[in-house]
């Protein structure tokens, strides 16, 4: 009988490939040799994730190619997928191969969205499946031991079968708010205002927006207020140290009458008394191992990389075959990887120039097969990489996964933590002194050392001389957001819920690891950008522009503006794969949904203020209609979408991001004055007037040297 295998990405057709033994190789598929566990052999083919997408509006009817209130909502009959037509090819391959096999084994991503993949390609492809025979390989490693376990071990394809329900129904939802809302806000909002851009509504881009705002509003608010506290400077014959007292006061009156209270003199010697000292050796294991978003994270925090810059470069790596597939939220691994690390140690260190003796000794924090889904976490492949032939950026990214395998087999870091509470008038006073004692794994994953808080040896009970400081200190404003918090805003977004009032879609959030995927989170907040609703200060703080303020007042009311909307689908669609709910019913109650959020929106109308932050914004110089506005990445045109005008002036011209000051001057002026820090291809530094061709490009003008009025050389 025909076999024929399914994998969702190419890398994953090698492996699968690779461990069943490949007979040939062919343009799209494999033939894959006879075996035990394949008497008459295979077909092996792939897709490139999703080959195959929800139609648009205008595919079902071209009357929607003009936006219409008439219209909405928009609702068809039947929701079809289509083929995305640069894999066409590829398409064409999986069809005829699923078309002639008697059975189909789904080898996709063990998840939802691996499911989704599948069973959207046999309904597109319109594959009969009434007298074959479907099978699922469940697996979530593609290490050699894992694959032929799992082809032993077939599963039916019946669960799938309400995983793909599961998926579809998200899938469908998403699509109807989307595009019923962003038509319905964009209508409205242009009978207020007639020039306005249209209006971009997606579930995860809306809630992330609101959160940011809803931030941006605390700061905005804030009052700071004055606060009180109370130190006191310590000197033994051993040496000398401080302590601070655990009080806060509101107010100086507060602190005065409990000065008054203690019989407490600032700036008076006091016999003071070492009350306690206690001494504790602790140990810290290696941190948990790198999912995609704390690969994010860290990358900015690191090198200023943005969330979707680091995903590239992640993503390059993994072509390169060097690095394990990285839209991962897992930060977990199996004991499969666990052994094949185990095996690289040595090129590890020689690698890394480091030097340790390891220690085989996995911990449920890194290594526990039960937590990993679809993917485990980020980790060097078994071949390492030759660091000369990447690029810096590559480098980067690279060594910080090598070296969050590597610290797997390192010694916990151990320091002696000392605790001292000294007492005046028994008032207590605490100090804490840390000594490190073995640095383990933070040789590699601290750029830092760490600098020891060394106490003197003082006894209990000793008498010590005290100095009573007070201080006064300010309440902080919350902390804005720059671009490396939105990733972790996005995976951890119950925490921005109220713990007793949501404590249910705090522990849902928890679970699926917040709103969005590591596959879809920097996509949604380029999206962001890219629509002028956020942009960036001067200083990497993410900023809600007016055009995105706009938007959130519109929706005020709405379940848009909370991660509560996430928690409540992913309930119901978790009971659609249980097999409690039916993906129509679901269907059903995101129409409901839907009207009430675009009723909530004609309520806002009177409300809300449209002024677009373009209006103020310099006019495009090639199309002479748009404006320039924040994209992200580029300043580009607002008339992009609409009369495909390109115009777009990168942020990052040779090596050095551009101010806003110096954009504007390019666009406004021609050219920039001087721009210093910039870098050739080498890595040398220069100075440069940038100068705006006619067709768009940049031009580096280099300055002369200031003439010399008495010799008149330069």
């Amino acid at each position: 009988m025909s076999v024929v295998i399914l994998c969702e990405k190419p890398s994953q057709a090698r492996n699968i490939g690779g461990t069943l033994g490949i007979e040939c190789k062919h343009n799209h598929y494999f033939e894959i040799k006879k075996s035990g566990l394949l008497p008459n052999g295979a077909m092996l083919v792939w897709s490139v994730g999703h080959s195959v997408s929800l139609k648009e509006p205008h595919e079902y009817d071209v009357k929607y190619e003009t936006w219409r209130l008439d219209d909405l909502p928009i609702k068809p009959e039947r929701y079809e997928y289509k083929v995305d037509e640069s894999k066409r090819d590829l398409f064409n391959t999986m069809q005829k191969h699923l078309a002639e096999a008697k059975i189909i084994i789904n080898a996709t991503d063990a998840g939802i969205e691996g499911t989704h993949i599948f069973f959207s390609i046999l309904e597109t492809a319109k594959i009969d499946t009434t007298n074959k025979t479907l099978k699922r390989l469940w697996i979530s490693s593609e290490e050699k031991s894992e694959v032929l376990h799992g082809f032993r071990n077939l599963e039916p394809i019946e669960k799938d079968l309400l995983r793909f329900e599961r998926g579809k129904a998200r899938a469908i939802s998403d699509w109807y708010l989307g595009m019923n809302t962003s038509r319905f806000a964009t209508l409205k909002a242009k009978e207020k205002n007639p020039n306005l851009p249209k209006i971009a509504i997606g579930r995860n881009m809306q809630v992330v927006l609101s959160m940011v705002y809803q931030r941006q509003k605390e700061i905005e608010s804030f009052v700071s207020k004055p606060f009180y506290e109370l130190d006191a400077d310590f000197v033994s014959d051993q040496g000398d140290y401080r302590g601070r007292s655990k009080l806060k006061f509101d107010t100086k009156d507060e602190l005065n009458t409990f000065i008054e209270k203690n019989k407490l003199v600032p700036g008076k010697n006091f016999e003071a008394t070492v009350s306690s000292i206690t001494k504790e050796t602790k140990n810290q294991n290696a941190p948990t191992l790198l999912s995609l978003s704390s690969l994010q994270k860290l990358a900015f925090k690191k090198y200023k990389y943005s969330p979707d810059k680091t995903l590239r470069i992640a993503q390059g790596l993994y072509e390169k075959r060097i690095l394990s597939y990285p839209r991962t939220d897992s930060k977990y691994i199996s004991e499969n990887e666990y052994e094949y690390l185990k095996d690289l140690v040595s090129d590890l260190k020689i690698l890394l120039n480091i030097d340790f003796e390891p220690i085989y000794k996995p911990l449920k924090k890194h290594v526990d097969a039960s937590k990993v889904t679809d993917h485990y976490a980020l980790l060097p492949t078994r071949k390492l990489a030759n660091l000369s032939e990447l690029s810096v950026q590559e480098s980067n990214i690279y060594l910080e996964v090598v070296k969050s395998a590597t610290a797997l087999f390192m010694a916990a870091y151990q320091y002696e933590e000392t605790k001292i509470v000294t007492t005046i008038n028994d008032v207590p006073f605490h100090t804490t002194g840390r000594i490190e004692k073995i640095r383990g794994w933070k040789e590699i994953l601290q750029d830092v050392d760490s600098k020891d808080t060394i106490l003197p040896s003082v006894g209990d009970n000793q008498k010590v001389k005290g100095t009573l400081l007070e201080s006064e200190g300010r309440t902080k404003a919350p902390k804005a957001y720059n671009e490396g918090d939105l990733i972790e805003l996005m995976e951890y977004a119950g925490r921005t819920l109220d713990d007793e009032e949501y404590s249910e879609e705090r522990e849902i959030l928890s679970e699926i690891k917040g709103i969005g995927t590591a596959a879809t989170r920097s996509g949604t907040i380029e999206k962001l950008f890219n629509n002028g609703y956020l942009d960036l200060t001067d200083k990497k703080i993410v900023n809600v522009t007016d055009t995105g303020i706009s938007l959130c007042k519109l929706v005020e009311g709405t379940s848009l503006v909370s991660p509560v909307i996430t928690a409540n689908w992913e309930k119901s669609l978790k009971d659609i794969e249980n097999g409690t709910m039916k993906g129509e019913e679901f269907l059903m109650t995101i129409e409901k949904e839907v009207t009430n959020i675009n009723e909530k929106i004609t309520e806002n109308l009177d409300t809300t203020e449209f002024k677009a932050k373009d209006e103020d914004a310099p006019s495009c110089p090639k199309c002479k209609r748009g404006k320039i506005i924040n994209k992200g990445q580029v300043f580009g045109c607002t008339q992009y979408k609409e009369t495909g005008c390109d115009f777009s002036i990168f942020k990052t011209i040779a090596k050095k991001e551009l101010s806003n000051k110096q954009v504007q001057d390019l666009i406004e002026k021609g050219q920039t004055g001087v721009v210093k820090g910039l870098k050739s291809k080498e890595d040398k530094e220069f100075a440069a007037i940038l100068k705006l061709k006619p067709d768009g490009k940049i031009d580096f003008v280099f300055p002369q040297n200031p003439m010399c009025p008495k010799c008149k050389k330069r």
